[in-house]
C-alpha cells in the first residue's frame, strides 16, 4: 500500500477554510516529520517563551510556535523559527513583525554571531526570513 501525502490538500477537502489548528495537524506536523530535527546539538520545540530586556530595561517576548534550538529541556540558542500559521484569507496580524521581533530576540539570547532563520505560513504559501545583523531578507 502506497501513502500519497498530497491527498489531504485536494481543494475539496476545505484547505482553504482551514484554521490555524486543521493547518498545525493536517499539514505543517505532518510536513515537519519528514525532517529529522533531533540531534546532538539542537532539537525542535513547541510552543516555548522567548524574551529578551533591551535598552534601559524593555523587553520584547512572545510565544513561539516551533523553533530549532541547542538545549535539551529548555532552548538555549535558537537558530530557526515557525511563527503563525493563519489561513489564506482573513488574515490581519502583522506576522513577518512578529516573527522578526523573536528573530532579534534570539540574536540577544545567542552566543555567537550567526545568521537566524525563520518562516511564516499564511495558507498553502511558506515565507522564509533570513536575518544577519541588522538586515533581513524575505523570500
Amino acid at each position: 500500500m502506497s501513502f500519497n501525502p498530497c491527498i489531504t490538500l485536494r481543494p475539496g477537502r476545505h484547505v482553504h477554510d482551514w484554521n490555524e489548528e486543521e493547518l498545525k495537524i493536517y499539514f505543517i506536523a505532518f510536513f515537519l516529520d519528514f525532517i529529522e530535527f533531533y540531534q546532538p546539538s539542537y532539537r525542535p520545540f513547541l510552543e516555548r517563551e522567548l524574551s529578551v530586556s533591551y535598552a534601559e530595561g524593555k523587553k520584547i517576548w512572545g510565544v513561539v510556535d516551533f523553533l530549532v534550538a541547542s538545549g535539551t529541556q529548555f532552548p538555549k540558542e535558537p537558530v530557526f523559527f515557525l511563527h503563525e500559521y493563519k489561513k489564506q484569507l482573513d488574515t490581519s496580524n502583522d506576522l513577518l513583525g512578529q516573527l522578526l521581533a523573536e528573530m532579534i530576540a534570539a540574536q540577544e539570547l545567542n552566543s555567537r554571531s550567526h545568521p537566524i532563520y525563520g518562516a511564516y505560513i499564511i495558507g498553502r504559501h511558506w515565507y522564509f526570513v533570513l536575518l544577519e545583523g541588522k538586515s533581513y531578507a524575505e523570500s
